[in-house]
């Protein structure tokens, strides 16, 4: 028998689900789809062939939809745990894109009502599932370079650039950078450390995006616009799945009636462009998390430091080095880069999802993994706005 699953979001990540869920999933699962923008959501109701009783304005609706197995919330983060625990309510496995709430508070609401649910929650927390990153924890698992002392994490975001023209601009919506963007790091830092967060110090700004007297408020009233690399019409949407026919009709529609034209300098902000974080762990080993949102370039790179050996994780090249202590050796291990989305974590994440529901199985992404990488995100940014090292214990 087929999953029953809905999808509460239309947007780009929701755009994925359908696509992937339909095209490549389809033997396993029906598909429904929920989003309140009428238009996106008559869009792609029509790109997938989706019939009128697949397709919810209001997931409340969605939810008492009958046989429904199971929800994914790909709606912006504020709402994220209203959502989740309406889904719980309605007895409803769910999988949860990151961060699993906004802030602590509701983070627990949703602990609460998916423990008294009896149902699954798996966060979106799609790195782990990646190959690169499985390899990297089967490494230190495997004792390969002794026990983790420090790492030294770098993530650089080209396509994070349209943040400052997006939702994504505002704490309100966001809970903040570090815990919108970062917790993927975090949660990453977590995986391999495997240790509860002991304390955590944070510096960041708005360095590059700041107000340009030239410059106009929008693309499309602006006198440069035409010979600005980051105009709104031709700068890309930041969405790294929609490689195939249907993803590129989404992205030309999404770009004309979506993407809103406001200057990425001039536009009202309160979160950072950078962020710099630094992170001690109840075991003793330290972390250091560096992100920029206006690079050049897009990748990860992990440097783990254990005490009889080191390894280099790029998700750019797509391979791991490992440097055993006191040798000259290096070991190389290099994976496929034809893989879909999130360094080949994607399809896997789903996999995972489908299997947890059949079986019962524990996520490898829970609602723990979700819990943690919010309160490092929640204390970096109380650390970054109070200006001082804050302990984990304060975030309530």
């Amino acid at each position: 028998m087929k999953i029953s699953i809905g999808i509460v979001g239309a947007g780009l990540r929701g755009f994925f689900f359908t696509e992937r869920l339909v095209k490549h999933f389809s033997d396993k699962v029906e598909v429904s789809l929920c989003d309140i923008n009428k238009s996106r959501l008559e869009f792609v109701k029509e790109v997938f062939g989706l019939s009128n009783e697949q397709c919810f304005l209001n997931y409340k609706d969605l939810l008492k939809k009958k046989n429904l197995d199971a929800v994914i919330i790909a709606t912006p983060d504020y709402t994220h745990a209203d959502i989740a625990v309406e889904s719980f309510r309605y007895n409803k496995h769910v999988l949860c894109e990151k961060p699993i709430a906004t802030n602590y508070k509701d983070c627990l609401r949703i602990l609460d009502t998916k423990k008294k649910s009896g149902r699954i929650l798996q966060m979106g927390l799609v790195l782990r599932y990646s190959p690169l990153v499985q390899k990297v924890k089967e490494l230190i698992q495997k004792d390969k370079v002794g026990e983790v002392k420090l790492i030294n994490q770098v993530n650089f975001y080209y396509g994070g650039r349209t943040y400052f023209r997006r939702w994504n601009r505002f704490q309100k919506n966001t809970g903040g950078f570090g815990v919108h963007k970062s917790c993927h790091d975090f949660d990453l830092l977590n995986y391999f450390i495997d240790s509860y967060p002991k304390k955590v110090s944070c510096f960041g700004s708005v360095n590059v995006f700041t107000k340009k007297k030239k410059y106009g408020q929008r693309c499309s009233e602006c006198l440069i616009s035409k010979f600005c690399p980051d105009n709104a019409n031709t700068f890309p949407i930041g969405a790294g799945h929609i490689n195939s026919p249907e993803g590129k009709k989404y992205a030309k529609e999404y770009r004309k009636n979506y993407i809103d034209d406001v200057c990425l300098y001039n536009s009202k902000k309160d979160t950072t462009d950078h962020f710099v974080t630094i992170i001690e762990y109840e075991n003793g080993v330290k972390a250091n998390h560096t992100t920029c949102l206006y690079s050049a370039r897009t990748f990860h790179r992990f440097f783990i430091v254990g005490d009889s050996g080191e390894i280099e994780m790029d998700s750019d090249k797509r391979d791991i080095k490992l440097f055993p202590l006191h040798t000259k050796e290096m070991l190389h291990y290099e994976l496929n880069r034809n893989t879909v989305g999130h360094g080949g974590g994607d399809d896997p994440e789903i996999n995972s999802f489908l299997e947890c529901i059949k079986t019962g199985k524990k996520p490898l992404a829970d609602e723990n993994a979700g819990r943690m990488s919010l309160i490092i995100g929640l204390a970096a940014e109380k650390s970054l706005y109070e200006k001082r090292i804050v302990n984990i214990k304060e975030i309530k």
